[in-house]
């Protein structure tokens, strides 16, 4: 698809302030220099901005990474604005230790890719003040949570650490041939730690950078406007992720049902504001006694629906659970139909016995249901022989051969 359909967020209004940046050089030396024929002396320029004389030279040669904050200073002075500025940042980061970022052209494209990415963060996500981290049992979600990383906002795989906690001896082989995948993959910083609960893997990549994170604060709700007012397939990517992260699928006797679950009742109101436009209007709210928050289908053709639109994305046993259920539940209807049909023969027959001959309009109205049903009922009775009719019109049926 061309770039051109889908939203676009100008990141420049989005980094952190307190950031430091790397510029290219040529537009760095060319920048500083012009200041400082401007103000007379790099003296003037760094009272004018509010800094030490020794920072200016340390920026002009590059020795160090500079505040976003001065740097946005010293664009104003040459008449540029913050988006043009940003055209000439190559990297952000914090002060101390953190992880770097780079967005191409810092500007976010508002796709389908990003929107589920999105969903997913939302769903098993964590922004924290230093990092940014997702923690799930599924490998292919977790690869996918990290590719969008790398693609879209820069950030390189030596920066990605990866913990996959055990929760048994059962798990060590199946632990073992995962962290030989991450490795081919290039992903070196895997941490192995034993868990007592559960049963399966859990994997927690995460990135420790404050600026990515706060810049994903930034976003949370521009983002989520920008996604209810955008096209269908961009909603419906951003369900898929969040369902793949917060959903499950089950059964309970007759009840089959697809809950998705947060502690963030607005989060899950923003979720059925997003089904509704897809077409699932049947959604019910429930909250449990630990204070989460769930958002239930339960109606078959809203349950069909959810399958074929949207699904548990990248998750494949959930997608494979909600098939089965689905399968179940269409063996049940089918039984339930033949049932109801024995049913109506016995009050046809019932009725033909208690009254001797009848029509069919009779019988229609004795047994309370429509003609044409009636009707076809009739025929395939007579096909089984379990009533006859008289020749010639009116018909009239009895149960004496």
């Amino acid at each position: 698809m061309s770039r051109n359909k889908y939203e676009e967020i100008d990141l420049a209004e989005y980094i952190p302030l307190k950031s430091y940046v790397i510029l290219n050089p040529e537009f760095r030396v060319g920048l500083f220099r012009e200041l400082i024929v401007k103000f007379g002396s790099a003296s003037a320029l760094a009272d004018l901005i509010g800094v030490n004389k020794s920072s200016i030279y340390d920026w002009f040669k590059g020795r160090v990474k500079i505040p976003l904050s001065n740097l946005v200073k010293c664009a104003k002075l040459v008449g540029m604005s913050k988006s043009e500025l940003f055209k000439f940042i190559y990297s952000a980061t914090a002060r101390y230790a953190s992880g770097t970022i780079f967005v191409k052209d810092w500007k976010l494209i508002l796709n389908e890719e990003l929107s589920e990415w999105f969903g997913l963060l939302r769903g098993d996500g964590c922004i924290s003040k230093k990092y940014v981290g997702f923690t799930n049992m599924s490998l292919a979600l977790s690869l996918f949570f990290m590719k969008i990383l790398e693609n879209v906002f820069g950030v390189s795989k030596s920066n990605i650490e990866i913990t996959i906690d055990i929760p048994s001896r059962k798990s060590t082989n199946d632990s073992l041939s995962v962290i030989k995948l991450l490795y081919t993959k290039g992903y070196n910083r895997v941490i192995k730690r034993k868990r007592g609960k559960g049963k399966k893997i859990l994997l927690s990549p995460r990135v420790n950078s404050k600026v990515l994170a706060q810049l994903l604060k930034n976003l949370v709700k521009i983002l989520q406007q920008l996604i209810e007012n955008s096209s269908q397939k961009v909603k419906v990517a951003y369900v898929r992720g969040f369902a793949a992260a917060e959903g499950s699928a089950c059964q309970t006797n007759s009840v089959r049902v697809v809950s998705l679950t947060n502690k963030d009742l607005n989060e899950l109101r923003f979720i059925k504001k997003l089904l509704y436009d897809v077409g699932i209007i049947y959604t019910t709210f429930e909250r449990d006694k630990k204070g989460i928050y769930k958002l239930k289908i339960t109606t078959q053709p809203q349950l069909r629906l959810f399958y074929e639109k949207i699904g548990f994305g990248k998750y494949k046993e959930k997608n494979e659970k909600l098939a089965n259920i689905l399968r179940g539940y269409k063996k049940v209807l089918t039984r339930i139909y033949y049932k109801s049909k024995i049913i109506r023969y016995n009050e046809i027959l019932q009725l033909i016995k208690k009254k001797g001959k009848l029509t069919g309009k009779e019988i229609a109205s004795g047994i309370n249901i429509n003609y044409t049903y009636v009707n076809k009922l009739l025929n395939e009775m007579l096909s089984k022989r379990l009533i006859y009719r008289t020749d010639g019109w009116p018909y009239f049926y009895h149960c004496k051969k």
